[in-house]
């Protein structure tokens, strides 16, 4: 590569990097994310222009000493972690408004989704938005069981 061909790489490239960082923070779009000391996890996700809502949790797929490792988590920690179990239903909070719930399955996943475009076709799992659903800005929480987090926006 000659002296040309390189700088113009590295002007596409900062260009790029630049452009995906002003994509990377659309106002329109709030995220966050948390991870438990038990390895619970939950990834929520708001989209204010095609108003869309997805909150989803996971423990992982317990190991056959995931009991022991509980016990102990809680022994050396002082506290009482949740444990889950598939069926498990987790209440879903929206800055403190009760707008669901996700039911674990046997992997310990779940997810709760709403979607305002979804007019009849929710065989992906959308509902409808329920009528409490609050506003949803950066720096709103979301809670699913015990786990928490604040959005930022993406």
């Amino acid at each position: 590569m000659n002296r040309i061909q390189i700088a113009s790489f590295l002007g596409a490239l900062a260009l790029c990097c630049i452009g995906g960082e002003a994509a990377a923070r659309d106002p329109n779009k709030v995220r966050c994310r948390a991870v438990s000391t038990h390895g619970a996890q939950l990834d929520a996700r708001y989209e204010a222009e095609r108003r869309q809502f997805s909150a989803d949790f996971s423990v992982g797929t317990p190991s056959p000493d995931y009991a022991d490792r509980w016990e102990d988590a809680n022994r050396a920690s002082g506290t009482r972690m949740q444990r889950f179990a598939p069926g498990d239903v987790l209440p879903v909070r929206v800055a403190g408004e009760l707008v669901g719930n996700i039911v674990l399955d046997a992997g310990l996943r779940g997810r709760l989704s709403f979607d305002e475009d979804a007019r009849g076709r929710r065989g992906d799992g959308d509902q409808a938005f329920p009528a409490n659903f609050p506003p949803f800005p950066p720096g709103t929480v979301t809670q699913v069981g015990e786990l928490s987090c604040v959005g930022q926006r993406r």
